[in-house]
């Protein structure tokens, strides 16, 4: 059976320019906070602990992870993403060590605001894409 096709061709997407040598290299140093932090993250779920509690070291994992995502998204640009990833940190944060009900309210809402970037970021993305493709 033949394919079917568009009537109209298909532009391709910009390709965004190249990185510099000098922020290619930051990048990949980026990824050493993510790889450790995913790695305590992962780690404490199968009670191997390699400093302070179980708990403790979950928390150093997912704030590592999540920074190293926020200083990826920095290096590249990506402003509103490195914003979210860090006010997601944040709320984890004060989530965790807050001692009063209200600053967890606090951190609820400092959540909803880094997610609410996240999502803002990948839907403007999507939608230029979609817009260049078609």
């Amino acid at each position: 059976m033949a394919k079917k096709r568009s009537p109209h061709p298909r532009k391709s997407v910009q390709k965004t320019p190249p990185l510099s040598r000098r922020r290619q290299l930051f990048l990949v140093a980026a990824l050493v906070p993510v790889t450790v932090g995913l790695f305590l993250f992962i780690a404490s779920w199968f009670e191997f602990t390699l400093f302070g509690t179980p708990e403790s070291q979950t928390l150093a994992g997912a704030l590592l992870a999540l920074g190293g995502f926020a200083l990826a998204n920095a290096i590249q640009g990506l402003w509103r993403l490195a914003a979210g990833w860090l006010l997601i940190g944040v709320a984890i944060w004060l989530a965790v060590s807050a001692t009063q009900p209200e600053l967890r309210w606090v951190a609820g809402a400092i959540g909803a605001v880094g997610f609410g970037l996240i999502l803002a970021s990948f839907v403007a993305r999507y939608r230029e894409v979609r817009k260049q493709s078609g």
